[in-house]
């Protein structure tokens, strides 16, 4: 089985003209262990009002997958 997996973030025009960055984040991650694979995807919108959105919105994408990754492996299967 084949599974792809397309994300598009992209910066608009007010970021643009007042020189901001995207302060989007997304991906997609695949977390395996004995029963399979799971596939997480991930999308954390930046709020353009507060300074470092960019960096909070990466910041979770990466908490995020951390703690169910962490989580999903560390489970006994069978509670799964």
């Amino acid at each position: 089985m084949s599974i792809y997996n397309f994300m598009l973030t992209h910066t608009g025009i007010s970021h643009l003209e007042k020189g901001m960055p995207n302060q989007d984040s997304a991906g997609c991650f695949c977390i395996k262990n004995d029963l399979g694979e799971i596939y997480l995807n991930v999308v954390a919108d930046g709020v353009s009002a507060c300074k470092y959105a960019n960096e909070a919105s990466s910041f979770l994408l990466d908490t995020t997958v951390n703690t169910v990754s962490y989580t999903h492996l560390t489970l006994p299967t069978n509670s799964l």
